[in-house]
């Protein structure tokens, strides 16, 4: 796929902090690991799988006591990780390891393209899967996109929330939606719970 081979190119060519851009750095990442660290001490969650670990700067800061991050690039694990991190590489649908009380992807589905729409797919559906309780999502509002969003060559307007609004409310509930995106970001928080 277009985009895996982007990504792994692009991290195979970068050092480890902030390769994975703008977003996993300065005030976007305290943004990101604040809003996520709440969520977490709010729901009680111990275990975070997440989605697309990047260049590791939300694994470090994330305060759960497992965390496993998956990506399609096999990120070396240095001294610096924490060690209740563990990374494993993997594309996201072919993921088969444990559960845990919270998944999240944070800014990874708009960088799925327009010919992996059922990757795509397939992502959510593992992640809505291997939730126990929560459910958090960084990518921009698919309902309501931005104006001109997904023109440059890694960026899609890929129809997330079409997919869990037609696929998964009902067995989940959004209780929590941004109202407006950060500074140098198109993507909104989204937060989902498992209906007991």
């Amino acid at each position: 796929m277009k985009s895996l081979e982007y990504w792994k190119n692009r991290y195979s060519r970068s050092n480890i902090k902030g390769a994975s851009g703008n977003g996993s750095v300065g005030e976007l990442l305290k943004f990101k690991t604040d809003f996520i660290n709440e969520k977490i001490a709010e729901y009680n969650i111990e275990s975070a799988l997440d989605f697309g670990h990047g260049d590791l700067g939300l694994a470090n800061g994330i305060e759960v006591d497992r965390y496993i991050g998956l990506d399609i690039f096999d990120f070396p694990k240095s001294e610096f990780v924490k060690d209740s991190v563990e990374l494993i590489n993997t594309s996201f649908d072919e993921y088969d390891g444990d559960s845990c009380d919270m998944t999240m992807c944070i800014d990874v589905l708009y960088h799925i393209l327009e010919p992996e729409q059922e990757y795509m797919r397939k992502t959510v559906d593992k992640m809505f899967a291997k939730a126990k309780r929560c459910v958090i999502i960084y990518a921009q509002d698919s309902l309501n996109s931005p104006k001109g969003f997904g023109g440059g060559s890694h960026l899609y307007d890929s129809k997330w929330r079409q997919h869990v609004d037609e696929k998964y409310l009902g067995d989940w509930t959004l209780v929590h939606k941004q109202d407006k995106s950060e500074p140098n970001s198109s993507a909104l928080m989204f937060v989902y719970l498992k209906e007991k």
